[in-house]
């Protein structure tokens, strides 16, 4: 048996003895977090909360959750009316620790809830381990804040430490996004343009696109993360509306037409009314928190261009997952932080967190132009299902070691 298994790992070895580098970047909630803060004395904290404190970790971090109150007021953004934009806690900061490596993408809660609870990229790093990689050289991690739209340094950290890889190992990158991570890295292969990409990015991996976004953010929104996460449940709800990349995640009615959103009693909503149904429930300044979390899109936000570079996407299917809300009651004004009552969802085709629409609007575009892109569809597996898979794992390696695309 051992002899087996030692020839298996040589076979393994030697089909990977020219590893591509792999880039990984993660889906919203999917970085551990720092926190640093030196907050004003003129700035309200709830009582008890303290106002100093340097690299600590928040996310996820038991003891931080627990304390909610003021987790809630640390991790929070307030909607500006007047720049139209959202502005964090004043004299607070957040980071990753170990950037570049897969340390915040593994397990997001080191310390603390230890195992499959919190486990993410944690299977995948340790199987591209077993082949040879080496963490924080060829086996890379682009994580972020995930609570904000990609800002300007990260944009350019990443074309550094992507630059920095392909000039050290004299081949291209492996780029595997998973989730909101998705039209995040759109948007840098975006920003980068064509020739940059060309020459760093070997291939383009999205795993679970949300790419036009999923009602699960609606969802999440008014109901809170009850299913989610073992703690504090629906009372992160309120918080939730207060994340700007939630807002980002909203559904876009151009992959939803003619669907509807919701239903009461005596009204029907459709994709194209979500602002209404929000305003309806008084979730204040809706359009102008839409454009905040959307604004850096701007035009390539229907996806019409591709990077001329190969593109593999993943998707799991055949899992229930919310595409609409049906409200037993008609949508009345409530405080824009009041949890809403019970409500039912409505269920139809996707990967338990994404609608199938939204997965295949891109590649159903990119397809259509002539790209050079392909479609694995796994059944059965969920959203998180798919970065945690065996046989989609092997699938990755399969892109990485593979010398012909």
């Amino acid at each position: 048996m051992l002899f087996v298994l030692y020839a298996i790992a040589g076979i393994c070895a030697a089909y990977c003895v020219e590893r591509r580098p792999i880039v990984l970047m993660p889906g919203i909630m999917g970085t551990i977090l720092h926190g640093s803060a030196n907050i004003p004395p003129e700035v309200p904290l709830p009582d008890g909360c303290a106002r100093t404190f340097d690299d600590t970790l928040m996310w996820i971090d038991e003891a931080t959750l627990l304390q909610l109150d003021c987790a809630m007021t640390y991790f929070r953004y307030e909607f500006n009316p007047v720049s139209r934009d959202w502005d964090r806690l004043k004299g607070m900061t957040f980071s990753v620790p170990k950037w570049s490596s897969t340390y915040a993408i593994d397990e997001l809660a080191p310390g603390g809830f230890s195992g499959s609870n919190v486990e993410y990229f944690h299977n995948m790093i340790g199987k591209l381990e077993s082949l040879g990689y080496v963490d924080g050289d060829n086996l890379l991690g682009i994580g972020y804040d995930w609570k904000e739209v990609p800002s300007e340094k990260m944009i350019q950290d990443s074309k550094d430490l992507i630059e920095r890889t392909v000039q050290k190992f004299g081949t291209r990158v492996l780029l595997i996004a998973h989730s909101m991570g998705c039209p995040y890295s759109y948007y840098f292969l975006s920003r980068m343009g064509d020739d940059w990409v060309k020459q760093n990015i070997f291939m383009y991996v999205p795993i679970a696109p949300p790419w036009m976004g999923s009602v699960r953010a609606v969802d999440s929104m008014l109901g809170g993360l009850d299913r989610e996460l073992p703690f504090v449940g629906k009372y992160l709800a309120p918080l939730i509306r207060h994340i700007p990349s939630v807002w980002f995640l909203l559904p876009n009615p151009l992959a939803f037409p003619n669907m509807i959103l919701a239903t009461t009693p005596n009204k029907v909503y459709y994709y194209t009314d979500m602002l209404q149904s929000f305003n309806d429930g008084n979730l204040t300044n809706v359009e102008g928190k839409m454009s905040a979390a959307r604004y850096f899109f701007g035009n390539i936000s229907n996806y019409e261009h591709l990077p001329p570079i190969p593109v593999r996407q993943i998707i799991g299917t055949n899992k229930k997952t919310v595409i609409g809300i049906k409200f037993p009651y008609d949508i009345k004004p409530l405080g824009a932080d009041d949890l809403w009552p019970d409500f039912d969802r409505v269920y139809g085709e996707g990967d338990s967190t994404v609608p199938y629409d939204s997965m295949i609007y891109a590649y159903d575009i990119w397809e259509r132009s002539g790209f050079d892109v392909q479609l694995f569809k796994y059944p059965g597996l969920s959203h998180m299902d798919l970065v945690q898979d065996d046989t989609v794992i092997d699938q990755v390696i399969h892109f990485a070691c593979d010398t012909d695309p």
